[in-house]
């Protein structure tokens, strides 16, 4: 664990079930969690080596996310991949573009934080886990379809 698990917090489970399907078929070992407190919650029992977060969630944080989530004690600094929707969210943590989080807001090193927007393809996905990861390379699949 922790070296290939990625978890998903998003309150879709037709898209955490999308997301688990394209990632476990390339060997990733996948969370899930619905909101960001069990998912933060779920990162502190199983260390992760990536967080895919929606970031229109009603209780999304980016602070909180930041403090709790993206430092892990036996990790150190995890990758977040920020879902995000053309049209933005009026929740408390909704955005209408990804934001770009001031250096008052990131923890210091090397904080890493990769966009997507929604909808995505599997391809697309692929490809920015992959380079979240730091893996080279990019995913072509024969029979690529939307995730």
């Amino acid at each position: 664990m922790g070296q290939s698990a990625i978890i998903v917090i998003d309150e879709s489970a037709a898209l955490r079930q999308q997301i688990r399907y394209v990632l476990s078929q390339q060997g990733y070992e996948i969370f899930e969690a619905d909101n960001l407190r069990s998912g933060l919650k779920k990162i502190q029992e199983e260390p992760v080596c990536l967080i895919i977060v929606d970031g229109t969630l009603p209780d999304f944080s980016l602070p909180h996310l930041l403090l709790e989530g993206h430092t892990h004690s036996v990790t150190g600094i995890v990758p977040v991949l920020l879902l995000h929707s053309e049209k933005g969210h009026p929740g408390a943590g909704g955005f209408a573009s990804p934001p770009t989080p001031g250096p008052d807001l990131l923890p210091p090193g090397n904080s890493r934080f990769y966009f997507l927007t929604k909808p995505f393809s599997s391809m697309s996905l692929m490809n920015v886990v992959k380079k979240a990861l730091g893996e080279t390379g990019t995913y072509s699949p024969h029979n690529e379809s939307s995730a």
